[in-house]
């Protein structure tokens, strides 16, 4: 026996088994997987999956926020600029100091 007499036997065996099935939602199926009408495809756009790779959004984050954070530091704390200052035995910034006595 050749496989094509092999592959028909097969077949035809498959064939007999599955008769007693009959698949009824076929019409929904092929409007889901190809759809026609915009709404169709709307929904489904909708239902698409998304996958996020975890570990490189992660670390673009990570690098976002320390950058961001050393632009705030840099921004606040100028260099030389600040120092500390005895007063009245507790210890101050100095810019902080001249800015609470030039608001009284």
């Amino acid at each position: 026996m050749n496989s094509r007499d092999e592959q028909r036997k097969a077949k035809q065996i498959l064939v007999e088994e599955l008769e007693q099935y009959n698949f009824t939602a076929a019409g929904k199926v092929t409007a889901r997987t190809h759809p026609r009408s915009f709404r169709e495809k709307l929904d489904r756009l909708w239902n698409k999956e998304i996958n996020i790779p975890l570990v490189p959004v992660g670390a673009a984050l990570f690098l976002f926020l320390s950058a961001g954070s050393m632009f705030v530091i840099s921004e606040t704390a100028p260099d030389g600029q600040r120092e500390l200052i005895e007063k009245g035995g507790s210890i101050y910034w100095s810019d902080l100091l001249e800015r609470e006595e030039s608001d009284r």
